[in-house]
């Protein structure tokens, strides 16, 4: 990029704040003269408490705010984020409209601003407090609700008054409910006539890939502490995109890809075209339908000196985590500056719409490290150390046999 074009580029973001900066003085100065309040966002929505809101000057400087805003956050976010973004934005309307069926507003505006854990939501709606949390964090994360403390959501101004029953398994989803399948999505995927949307569902994984910033996948696990010819498993590697970066850069590291039939005679492909040595030479193998075992196995397998590495996204709650997460070492994070959520609200978004499209193909889940923390205990794993990815994305967690 040329001089010049940094120069417009920064004065572009510098002309959007500017308006917003002026009206919020717009604002700030109607609401003294006039001796009224603007009303805060976690404040309960009423038609009273709006009427500062509606008055045509600041309707016209909330159009204005509303608009730099959204064209700021167009300007500085990674293309492959808002794509992503407004692909999965159809979570936020069916999550509203989840918890609306399930009357999750009348029953947190009995609860005030103190709110309720949800599985006291849960207990008098049938629905899973488990996928019930997720949804409300999605929202939450959106400014719809407010996540008072871990798991206990209250109403914000967002939400007034104007089928999520329990199910287990990959094959009992909103999925199969849509399409009227009994098969999984990656079987389903797996068919001969859907030949093109599998090829197309790597290609989105290798996009995916894309929104991570470059040496991601390199910061989170000191990778030349392994000895040379070291074999890497990636379980459930896809086409093996993220392999792919830690190949080119380990030279005396072996990889070996699992996970479907169809899905590696994809990756084969996608290999041969990015790093056909690796192929050639052997260092690079595809191993089909072993993931599930090997993971069931890996405990079991493990040696005193065994690691176990899992690069995932970390969700974090919409509330300070800090205290809950404290004696997991690298887990607790720096906090945003206020007033803004501690998962970066809208800025994380991407991480909570993959964890709801998770549920609902593959009865899924993206986790918190407290879900994490939870699951390696109850396999024999302990957590040793976290490294936190940008927003939580592509995070390293390593465990080692307890």
């Amino acid at each position: 990029m040329s001089d010049n074009n940094a120069q417009d580029t920064v004065k572009e973001l510098r002309a959007l704040s500017q308006l917003i900066n002026a009206s919020i003085d717009e604002i700030e100065h109607a609401m003294v003269s006039r001796g009224q309040s603007f009303p805060l966002l976690n404040e309960s929505y009423s038609l009273e408490s709006e009427i500062p809101r509606m008055e045509p000057d600041m309707v016209a400087a909330g159009t204005v705010i509303t608009s730099a805003a959204a064209q700021l956050i167009a300007a500085v976010r990674i293309p492959a984020v808002s794509a992503l973004v407004t692909a999965l934005q159809y979570e936020v309307s069916s999550s509203l409209r989840g918890v609306i069926q399930a009357h999750v507003p009348e029953i947190l505006r009995e609860a005030g601003v103190k709110g309720l854990h949800v599985s006291d939501i849960a207990a008098s709606t049938k629905v899973d407090p488990s996928r019930l949390a997720r949804i409300l964090r999605l929202l939450a994360t959106n400014h719809i609700f407010t996540e008072v403390s871990p798991d206990v959501f209250a109403h914000n101004r967002t939400v007034n008054d104007a089928m999520f029953r329990k199910s287990n398994g990959p094959d009992k989803t909103a999925f199969n409910l849509a399409l009227k399948t009994n098969l999984t999505y990656f079987s389903y995927l797996e068919l001969p006539e859907n030949a093109y949307a599998h090829r197309r569902f790597n290609a989105s994984m290798n996009g995916v890939h894309n929104m991570v910033p470059p040496g991601t996948m390199l910061e989170g696990f000191d990778w030349n502490s392994l000895r040379p010819q070291s074999n890497v498993v990636d379980v459930g590697s896809g086409i093996g995109s993220q392999s792919l970066a830690l190949a080119e850069t380990f030279p005396h590291l072996n990889f070996i890809l699992q996970d479907s039939q169809a899905t590696l005679e994809n990756a084969l492909t996608f290999w041969k075209a990015e790093f056909p040595e690796a192929i050639s030479t052997g260092r690079v193998k595809m191993q089909d339908e072993h993931a599930i075992k090997i993971l069931c196995r890996l405990r079991a397998a493990a040696g005193p000196d065994t690691q176990l590495v899992v690069i995932d996204s970390i969700l974090s709650f919409a509330c300070p985590e800090n205290d809950i997460v404290k004696n997991i070492p690298g887990a607790a994070g720096p906090l945003p500056p206020p007033p803004l959520l501690p998962n970066l609200g809208y800025a994380g978004v991407p991480s909570y719409l993959s964890d709801i499209s998770m549920m609902n193909a593959h009865d899924g889940v993206e986790r918190t490290i407290v879900q994490f923390n939870k699951i390696f205990e109850e396999s024999g794993w302990k957590i040793s150390r976290v490294h936190r990815g940008v927003l939580g994305i592509a995070s390293t967690i390593t465990g080692v046999p307890a």
